[in-house]
């Protein structure tokens, strides 16, 4: 049985020799026996050894167990030899007493493996905790990293929605100034038609006189002659003035399919902020779990909400008053002009009834000429002349008054192209007014709206910087405690095994050492029962921040879908109403978007300094206080240099001084 035991324990590593001290013969001599004893002490000297393989602690029980059965066969075999040898004083209390210490030391041991065995499990644990916390910490990572890609998506929308709006203005800065042009135009012609017909007047009377003699009648051909040419000359002049006209008509044209592609990048813009919306719904619905945690910041949002949909239905009364009367208003110039036009109708009826008049007198005076033509039968040559000059004069005003219809007609079309133009201005104007004071109400909440905003983005931006930095203070500090903590646990087993290389020797000192290594391991369970509490404390802390920053998103979500639906009303609106929107300066944005990359390269420096990821989610921003509670306005009221918008802090960023880290209440 001891050869047995030396072999198997001499075959587990090479530090106890090939076990010749207990499987030789049973009668070896004292002298081999202390060899061997000699050989373990010298080689279980040096636990640290890199040639050296450490043992467990069953394997030195059963190695030193082995050993005391060998020297109790060694005292045998003395015995046989010398039959006082047992009588020697103390060999037997000695060899009780190393039994007993055998036994203890296997108990101790025992206890110490257990304390190890539950220290190493405490160990994995807390290893796989830091592995969710930097995995919970990566995915909050590419959150924030997808919602930074849509802010700047949605500034990019937003500056392509200025320049389209500003684009807008100039075309209809070009239109007015269009109309004005036409309006000049109208204004000449009128008074170009108002001089013809003076003349038409002038020359029905130069007729009238022409036909009382005979002698006038020549002189009144040659200046009717005269006045035709004239007339062909400023109708030629009307020909060019209607080219004119139909030229810019075809620009007008041009400029409205123009407008209507504005129109139809406009309506792809909206759906894309649909699109936009739709997937801001989806994030929505996949963060309602959470929702039930939230009554209290729901029931304020909800009285926000009402309070904005009753001043949403004061202004849809107000919208509803102006259409009215804008609408009667119409009805009214449309009424006027139905009368202009029935006016002018019958005005045109009385003209043509008197050139009809006229027309008949002239042939009753041609008759009257022939009857004198045939009673003067000695001015029958003269006659002849006077004939022909008629026939010439007949045929002039017939293509005169055949001109002058088709003058009369064109006169009739621009003077209704006029009217309408008239109208249409007229329209316009008022609708540009009352676009332009919807344009300034709109804008005015917009503005203060995007001002709000803009300051709760500075302040939440400086207070998630305070709290990134008490974060990774919190962070480094853990670590350190953790390592530490493994430094100390390599330490106790680096003891544990000195302990047990003291237990191989058969030492006295294996007890006290025990005791002492059992307090340490006592000692170093109540610091890993601190450690564990400390941690639970982190995260139970980490876990209220996370509901924060979820809070948080929460509500930029809601202001964000609001902001949403403000673009689509607008931009459901007329299309003056549109143009009228002051452009927002685009410097505020540009702010914003500084201060995030200036407070990610922060994070990420800092981040990297501590060993932590390279970048802070959003997600690990806190929840700042809901609008109109004592903490939002005590931040407002207290100096913030971006409350105004001539105003800003060091740099342009606007931040402000950090505030202590929540994370740091608790006590180490």
């Amino acid at each position: 049985m001891p050869a047995m035991a030396g072999r198997s324990f001499g075959a587990g590593a090479d530090s106890f020799g090939d076990g010749a001290g207990y499987s030789g013969s049973a009668v070896a001599s004292p002298s081999a026996g202390n060899g061997s004893h000699a050989r373990m002490r010298a080689k279980s000297n040096t636990p640290n050894s890199t040639s050296e393989r450490l043992y467990s602690a069953k394997q030195l029980t059963e190695a030193l167990r082995s050993g005391l059965s060998a020297v109790k066969e060694q005292l045998q075999v003395l015995a046989i030899l010398d039959g006082t040898a047992l009588s020697w004083p103390g060999v037997t209390q000695a060899v009780d007493d190393l039994g007993f210490l055998t036994d203890m030391v296997a108990q101790t041991t025992t206890r110490l493996e257990a304390g190890n065995g539950s220290l190493q499990t405490q160990l994995d644990e807390a290893v796989a905790d830091a592995g969710q916390l930097r995995s919970s910490l990566a995915a909050a990572t590419s959150a924030r990293d997808d919602l930074q890609r849509q802010l700047t998506n949605s500034n990019r929308d937003l500056s392509s929605t200025r320049r389209q709006l500003d684009e807008s203005k100039r075309e209809a800065e070009q239109t007015r100034q269009e109309v004005w042009a036409l309006e000049k135009q109208r204004a000449d012609l009128a008074s170009e038609l108002e001089r013809l017909r003076a003349e038409h007047e002038a020359a029905q009377a130069e007729l009238t006189t022409a036909r009382a003699t005979l002698s006038e009648q020549s002189a009144s051909i040659t200046t009717l002659k005269e006045d035709l040419a004239g007339r062909r000359a400023d109708v030629g002049h009307l020909t060019g003035l209607v080219r004119e006209l139909k030229s810019s008509q075809e620009l007008l044209k041009k400029q409205l399919a123009g407008a209507q592609e504005a129109g139809a990048a406009a309506q792809n813009a909206l759906q894309h902020t649909r699109g936009e919306k739709q997937h801001y719904e989806k994030e929505c619905g996949r963060l309602g779990e959470e929702a039930a945690r939230l009554g209290a910041e729901l029931e304020r949002s909800s009285r926000e909400v009402s309070r904005l949909k009753e001043w949403q239905d004061v202004l849809k009364k107000v919208e509803a008053d102006k259409l009215r009367e804008e609408q009667t208003a119409h009805a009214k110039s449309r009424s006027a002009a139905e009368a202009a036009a029935a006016e002018a109708r019958q005005r045109e009826a009385l003209l043509r009834a008197e050139v009809k008049a006229r027309e008949e007198r002239a042939a009753a005076g041609a008759a009257a000429l022939e009857g004198q033509r045939k009673a003067h039968s000695l001015l029958q040559l003269e006659l002849k002349e006077v004939q022909k000059a008629l026939g010439a004069m007949t045929s002039d005003r017939n293509a005169a008054a055949a001109q002058r219809d088709e003058q009369r007609r064109a006169a009739e079309k621009l003077q209704a192209e006029i009217q309408r133009l008239r109208l249409e201005a007229a329209n316009r104007d008022k609708e540009r007014a009352v676009a332009e004071a919807a344009a300034r109400e709109a804008a005015a909440a917009e503005r203060a709206k995007l001002q709000a905003q803009l300051d709760e983005a500075s302040r939440e931006a400086a207070l998630s910087k305070a709290l990134a930095e008490g974060w990774q203070r919190d962070v480094r500090e853990a670590r350190q405690r953790v390592a530490a903590e493994e430094a100390r646990g390599k330490e106790a087993l680096r003891e544990l095994e000195a302990a047990k290389a003291q237990l191989s020797e058969g030492r006295v000192e294996v007890a006290r050492s025990g005791a002492a290594a059992e307090s340490q391991a006592s000692a170093l369970r109540s610091q890993l029962a601190a450690r564990e509490e400390e941690l639970r404390r982190v995260k139970c802390d980490a876990v209220s921040v996370q509901k924060q920053l979820e809070k948080a998103i929460e509500r930029l979500q809601r202001e964000v879908d609001a902001s949403a639906a403000e673009i689509t009303k607008l931009k459901s609106a007329e299309h003056v109403l549109f143009s009228r929107l002051p452009p927002v300066p685009p410097y505020r944005a540009t702010s914003i978007q500084e201060d995030l990359e200036n407070l990610r390269r922060a994070l990420r420096e800092r981040m990297a300094a501590g060993g932590a990821p390279s970048a802070m989610p959003l997600s690990s921003l806190p929840a700042l206080p809901p609008a109109g509670s004592p903490q939002r306005l005590g931040a407002a009221t207290a100096g913030d240099p971006r409350g105004s918008p001539g105003g800003g802090g060091a740099g342009g960023s606007g931040l402000e001084q950090p505030r202590p880290s929540p994370l740091r209440n608790y006590t180490r």
